[in-house]
Formats: C-alpha cells, structure tokens, sequence
C-alpha cells in the first residue's frame, strides 16, 4: 500500500508544479503584452507634444495676417479712422477729500 501512495504523491507535486509553470507563463505574456501597450502610448504622447510643422511654418503667421485684414474691413465698414483701442477704459475718478468740500457747517 505504501507503494501505491508515493506514485499518486509524486503525480499531485508534478501536477501543481506545472499549473505553477502555466500560470507564471500567463502572466508573462501579460506583462509583455503591458509593456508593449506602454511603449505604444509613450510614443502617442511623444507625438502630441512635438509641434506641428504648419503651425510653426507659417500658418498661424497668415492666420494673424487675416485677422488683422478683418479688423481693417470692419473699422473700414463702421467708419472708424483709427482701431479701436486695446486698452481697458480708465477707472472712474476718486473721491475728493473731505478737506476739500469747504468749511464745516455747525447746526449748534
């Protein structure tokens, strides 16, 4: 009988030791298949932050030069001789002192 119970024994540890192997198997597939996905969005994110040539080359440059070109045509159609000013308005005047207002008045 003793015989019998090693064998079964021994079948049981090669059993467990190769759901062991399969399943650090699995989970080194995943970890590649993560490390790709990684590499995969850093590039994306690489790729967003480079500036695009058309913006740098010129485009935005002919987007202001029509704006401005707009801006001529509405001061033109509007009857503006100057554009308008980019300033805020100038706040609105203070308070003069009490001192200034003349000489208190006793009602006694």
């Amino acid at each position: 009988m003793g015989e019998e119970e090693d064998p079964m024994a021994a079948l049981n540890a090669m059993k467990a030791k190769m759901a062991n192997m399969q399943q650090m198997a699995e989970v080194a597939q995943l970890q590649t298949q993560l490390a790709a996905n990684v590499q995969s969005s850093m590039a994306r994110i690489e790729q967003m932050l480079e500036p695009e040539p058309s913006v740098n080359g010129g485009k935005l440059m002919g987007d202001q030069d029509e704006v401005e070109e707009w801006r001529r045509k509405i001061a033109e159609l509007s009857g503006d001789v100057a554009p308008a000013p980019t300033k805020a308005p100038p706040s609105a005047p203070s308070a003069p002192p009490v001192s200034a207002l003349g000489p208190k008045n006793d009602m006694d």
